[in-house]
């Protein structure tokens, strides 16, 4: 599950914002398991934030690492929960194949995060969104299957 940098729209009209260019534009694209999808960072970070927005990071990390199985197995579906919440992308449906299996989701999260680190103009500023939670952050980062 790859990234790619694209611009699914056409040029913008000379009328628009000097600004917005369209060879400016930076938008996270990835296959949701069907077809070629296409996110905007500060919307993915949104919904990130929201999903895990009353997460303990150091109580979820060490969860996710418990060898209690059913406490580890609970903290990694609430994680799968908040990546799909996110990039609203659905479950593996087993029996149609349509959907992201576990791995596909978090490979989908490590994808992102990676280009989100790698793109500055596709990385949301201070001033245009409320940063992540640097231990959940590092979770996220952390957490494979």
């Amino acid at each position: 599950m790859t990234h790619q940098d694209q611009d699914p729209s056409p040029a913008l009209p000379s009328s628009a914002s000097t600004v917005l260019k369209s060879e400016g534009r930076r938008i996270y694209a990835f296959h949701d398991g069907t077809a070629q999808r296409f996110a905007d960072p500060l919307l993915v970070q949104d919904r990130l934030d929201d999903a895990l927005e009353e997460v303990d990071a150091e109580g979820f990390q060490e969860q996710l690492d418990s060898p209690i199985r059913k406490a580890s197995a609970d903290a990694h579906q609430k994680f799968l929960a908040a990546i799909r919440h996110a990039f609203e992308v659905q479950e593996l449906d087993t029996r149609t194949g349509v959907g992201l299996t576990a791995q596909e989701t978090f490979d989908l999260a490590t994808d992102y995060f990676a280009w989100r680190d790698a793109t500055p103009a596709a990385a949301p500023s201070a001033e245009e969104a409320p940063a992540t939670d640097p231990e959940v952050e590092a979770v996220i980062q952390e957490v494979r299957l």
